[in-house]
């Protein structure tokens, strides 16, 4: 599966919390590619095994926050 790892205060916490399925094995087969460089080095911290769109040009599924949400 290729996860895209987005930026921001609450893709932090997916992308700590993927580390940590990895690391402890209840995920298998994860690549991502990172939308920054804080969060590329925030995943090569935790092991998580990253490419680029160069070798995986279609996406399974993207973390990312919501910068605003407002109600009707």
């Amino acid at each position: 599966m290729v996860v895209g790892l987005g930026t921001g205060s609450t893709a932090f916490f997916a992308v700590e919390r993927l580390g940590q399925k990895l690391a402890a094995g209840e995920l298998k087969n994860i690549v991502a590619i990172p939308t920054s460089i804080r969060t590329k080095e925030q995943a090569e911290s935790l092991g998580i095994p990253l490419v680029t769109l160069d070798t995986h040009s279609s996406l399974d599924v993207a973390i990312d926050g919501a910068d605003e949400a407002r109600s009707k």
